[in-house]
């Protein structure tokens, strides 16, 4: 057939030809879930349809009054007539005439708009669109005209407004579908979707059709569940009203008279549908909000839909790691708005819905993570199983759902080359005597393209993590023991060859060229590196400053805070000078017999692998271990190449922070990171004297707040008390690298502390990045405020054999520098009252 599908054809599954609803519908059905049969008119129905109409729709959608609600709805009521008068082409009557003669059992239909972009995580549509239930066959063809009409409704056209989806791109569906005269109905989400719990099940139900539960006009019974037992949390009885359908066509409503504290849905259908509710949950492999019906002690699923609004929920769980310190609030602009825009595309690489809502946000100069969503999205890009029965299971499934893991590396490769090519560019050129609309251009020219690039990198850390946790699944089934897993799985990816590793074996090797000029050693110890920099005095030890200019011209982008705000290699090479000498405090070692023994152990590790695991799980094993180390090489050498683009937006800002200091609007061009990006922009266009003056007021005042909160310890849930550590003898962590040490703490709050870290010290921070990796070399151990076992400084601990705890909260506060600790890195335990 042209116009119509079946839910059993697999190309009802396409949104694109069934729509949101009833492409979720067809999926369902072919998977076996109690899904009631039917069949869909395709969206090429509806363009086939409005054809003749285009020029007509045009005209309308440009001329729709947004602003006055009445004037709206009279527009839309005009153009759903145009629609209620056309004609089918004759082919579309004669395909459902025909479908519906030969249908068997069904003598009434539910018709049910299925636009192309409904139920979608970034947009439900929830009651936008127009749907019929208890339809006899005769009414079939006037409502599927009444949906296409529907698309048009004002509430849908303001929805659409609201999301930002071009009216005109809007096409629509239609889900035919045997109607079930429901005894009871109602919704079933599989989180609670109020306070994000995703332990937690929440059921509304009500005697009749499920239309007094979805549209909201009547009370229902409420149930919260605990998703694992089914026990009933919470329980709220309604004042029952049940919709029926009426004996020739449509629905009504009417009293149903029960026992107050009486459920319409019994035990046993609810925990029927809570088992049924986590199968469709795993089979999309996100949480669910899915309409239900019971007839005949048969329970039906009449449609499921990702959920697609969480509460919010900021935490430091998730951004501490990645952003320890105050950020400046313009360099947070260009962060968040290359992040949201790649997280998007990454998840749609990955075959997940999108995220509605923010990942990321700023409070007080803090970055935060919404929780929730966070949890969210590491749960349902990974897979779990308790038993080696579990994983063979999984096999097939994860071959299924992962196929992105192998394309991902390729496609992220393509565009590193274009990115690399155009950043050259954009660094070789002179903008000195660019006016302040050329360096905005510039500085907008740099932020597309880091966008650009950075698209699909999300995807990368996303998978990373999700391999890394499924491995160690793996290990944990195999060993039984979470620390021996634990360690096969340190040893196992520990010779992984970063670039970070790479890096650190120039700076290691330049320690040793130090090492080597003791005049140099003694000028710097002296004068410090600063001054032997800036004075040139370096350059008097040729061999040694011809080497270390070659690092900072390779790595010159290399970071030691994330924020641009913040000088890098090139800005601030005695910095790296510093971390150099600092290495050469610590034994030197060859890096090939360090590299050479982790391979070793590596090997090793593998055999005996090999010899635990069931043997039809050999290359399964083997193949998932191979792509963890390939994503953490992958992920570290993405990073890297990200953080090229600072040196390329901190020449476009230090230009037009020039411009704003000629202006007399700020003392230094660096302040121009007090900005943000929207009103920094408005002032470049208006280019006003208010308009600037106003500029400098916001940077002052966003300056001032900066460094207020650059000196306090940020709360780590926003918007509940403190919770410091509860006083006892020990602090708990996570594990990061294996091993036990005692010894004095340095507190390292930032770079600049680097040149007073004792030989030997225990190092604590906020967090580590990869420049901080050289003062591994004279820690024994490490404590971080943030982090876990994927975390730089966990990995970086690993390859250098200490201890360390990461993820310790509020660490800076309650350790001072000097104190004693023991650090015990395979429990992630920091015992404070040490003799």
């Amino acid at each position: 057939m042209k116009y119509i599908c079946l839910f059993s054809d697999l190309i009802a599954q396409h949104i694109e030809v069934s729509g949101g609803k009833g492409a979720n519908l067809a999926k369902m059905y072919r998977a076996e879930f109690p899904v009631p049969n039917g069949f869909i008119i395709s969206e090429k129905t509806y363009r086939c349809c409005v054809e003749s109409l285009r020029d007509v729709l045009v005209e309308k959608v440009q001329g729709f009054n947004l602003e006055k609600p009445e004037e709206l709805k009279k527009q839309a009521e005009e153009l759903q007539s145009i629609f209620h008068q056309m004609h089918f082409p004759q082919q579309v009557v004669d395909e459902v005439e025909e479908v519906l003669k030969n249908w068997q059992g069904a003598s009434h239909f539910s018709v049910r708009s299925s636009s192309t972009m409904e139920d979608l995580a970034s947009a439900a549509f929830a009651g936008q669109h127009d749907s019929f239930l208890n339809c006899s066959k005769e009414q079939v063809l006037g409502k599927i005209k009444a949906c296409f009409a529907s698309l048009w409704n004002d509430r849908a056209i303001l929805y659409r407004e609201q999301n930002n989806f071009k009216h005109l791109e809007a096409s629509m569906a239609v889900v035919v579908q045997e109607m079930i005269p429901c005894e009871v109905a109602g919704v079933m989400f599989s989180v609670n979707p109020v306070t994000g719990n995703f332990d937690e099940c929440m059921v509304n139900a009500n005697y009749g059709l499920g239309e007094s539960v979805v549209s909201g006009a009547g009370d229902v019974d409420h149930v919260i569940l605990n998703k694992k037992s089914g026990e009933i949390i919470e329980k709220n009885v309604a004042t029952h009203r049940e919709v029926v359908r009426c004996s020739d066509s449509g629905v009504s409503a009417q009293a149903q008279n029960d026992d107050s504290d009486k459920l319409s849905i019994s035990d046993v259908f609810l925990q029927q549908l809570l088992e049924v509710t986590k199968k469709i949950e795993l089979f999309y492999r996100f949480p669910q909000d899915i309409e239900w019906g019971i007839y005949n002690d048969k329970l039906y699923i009449l449609q499921s839909r990702p959920i697609t609004k969480f509460p919010e929920r900021w935490t430091r769980d998730e951004s501490a790691e990645r952003y320890p310190y105050v950020m400046t609030p313009l360099s947070w602009d260009f962060v968040e708005d290359g992040f949201h825009e790649s997280l998007n595309y990454s998840l749609s690489l990955i075959g997940l819905p999108c995220c509605s809502g923010k990942w990321f946000s700023i409070f007080d100069n803090y970055i935060y993570g919404n929780q929730n969503i966070v949890k969210l999205y590491l749960e349902v890009t990974g897979f779990k199983a308790s038993s080696f029965d579990e994983i063979r299971a999984l096999v097939p499934m994860f071959r299924e759902n992962f196929r992105w893991v192998q394309s991902l590396p390729n496609e992220w490769m393509q565009g590193l080359d274009k990115y690399l090519l155009c950043l050259g560019g954009l660094l070789q050129e002179d903008i000195s005597e660019y006016s302040i609309d050329e360096s905005w251009e510039y500085l907008t020219r740099v932020r597309n393209l880091g966008n650009d690039y950075f698209k699909p990198n999300i995807a990368i850390s996303l998978t990373q993590g999700s391999l890394y946790r499924f491995f160690y699944q793996m290990l944990v089934i195999c060993y039984k023991d979470p620390h021996v897993a634990q360690k096969m799985l340190l040893v196992l990816t520990s010779a992984v060859q970063t670039k970070t590793k790479q890096v650190n074996h120039e700076l290691h090797r330049l320690a040793k060229e130090l090492q080597a000029q003791p005049e140099l050693q003694q000028l710097i110890s002296e004068k410090g590196s600063r001054w032997v920099i800036e004075e040139g005095k370096i350059q008097n030890f040729t061999s040694f400053y011809k080497k270390f200019m070659t690092l900072i011209a390779t790595h010159g982008h290399r970071e030691f805070d994330i924020d641009p705000y913040h000088a890098t290699y090139e800005d601030a090479p005695w910095t790296v000078l510093d971390t150099i000498v600092l290495n050469t405090h610590s034994e030197i070692k060859e890096d090939y017999y360090q590299d050479r023994k982790q391979k070793i152990q590596a090997l090793e590790a593998e055999k005996k692998l090999l010899n635990d695991i069931p043997q039809d799980l050999h290359f399964f094993a083997m193949e998932v271990l191979r792509l963890v180390r390939s994503y953490t090489e992958l992920d570290d050498f993405e990073h890297y190449q990200t953080t090229r683009l600072t040196l390329a937006m901190r020449k476009g800002l230090k230009s037009l922070g020039k411009h704003l200091q000629h202006k007399g609007l700020v003392a230094d061009p660096a302040n121009i990171y007090f900005a943000r990006a929207t009103e920094l922009e408005a002032a470049i266009v208006a280019d006003d004297e208010n308009t600037y003056k106003n500029l400098a007021s916001l940077i002052a005042n966003n300056k001032k707040e900066y460094l207020e909160n650059q000196q306090r310890t940020p709360q780590w849930n926003l918007h509940e008390e403190a919770q410091e550590q509860v006083a006892s003898d020990v602090l708990r962590g996570i594990p990061g690298s294996p091993g036990t040490v005692e010894g004095q703490v340095f507190l390292l709050q930032s770079t600049d502390d680097f040149a007073r870290f004792p030989k030997g010290a225990i190092l604590v921070a906020r967090t580590t990045n990869p420049a901080w990796t050289p003062i591994f070399y004279s820690a024994s151990a490490v404590i971080t405020e943030s982090g876990g076992p994927l975390s730089h400084g966990a990995v970086t601990a690993r390859e250098m054999q200490i201890p360390a705890v990461m993820a310790v909260k509020n660490v800076l506060h309650v350790l001072e520098n000097g104190q004693k600790v023991k650090v015990d890195g395979a429990t992630g335990s920091v015992f404070l009252n040490v003799e």
